[in-house]
């Protein structure tokens, strides 16, 4: 913490610290929170909704001025939506506070065109399990989609949110 004066502290709440898609957005985060002189507390989730929950009594406790909270499928989004305009999710869609997701279906669509358009015509996906909203369903409904709409065959397979889960799926 820096010295003297008020501290103007934001908390951020990752799901895992091992995720360098979540490193990289907080890595920009903290030099625009840092140059504007906030201090940051970082926790990590690990997917947990009880975690999660303990996390925001800490920071409650502390009187953090803000949160960033990283969203999964079980995240409480209710017990967040007590930080009200204090709290922004990050990688999931919520009516109830602000939230930033990512353009999955836009994503897959244009990866997909441009291997079309590249003249790959064998396509398959390797992705999260769909029953993780955040990530699986939406890739998944993306690329189901755009099968659909290109009369192509949807072949794919789903496992866990790591990349041995992915190595894996290619061995069948």
């Amino acid at each position: 913490m820096r010295g003297g004066g008020v501290q103007k502290v934001i908390g951020v709440i990752i799901s895992r610290l091992d995720s360098p898609s979540e490193n990289k957005a907080v890595s920009s985060m903290l030099n625009v929170l840092y140059s504007a002189g906030y201090d940051v507390v970082i926790m990590e989730s690990q997917f947990d909704p009880e975690k999660t929950n303990e996390h925001l009594s800490v920071l409650r406790k502390r009187n953090v001025e803000g949160v960033i909270v990283f969203g999964f499928t079980e995240l409480d989004i209710d017990r967040v939506s007590q930080w009200q305009e204090k709290v922004v999710v990050i990688a999931m869609d919520t009516d109830q506070v602000s939230s930033i997701n990512y353009d999955n279906h836009g994503l897959i669509r244009a990866v997909l065109n441009k291997l079309q358009a590249q003249g790959v015509n064998q396509l398959a996906y390797i992705g999260v399990d769909p029953k993780d909203k955040t990530t699986g369903l939406a890739r998944l409904n993306a690329f189901q989609n755009w099968c659909d709409d290109n009369d192509q065959h949807a072949e794919y397979r789903t496992g866990e949110l790591h990349h041995e889960s992915a190595t894996s799926l290619l061995m069948r």
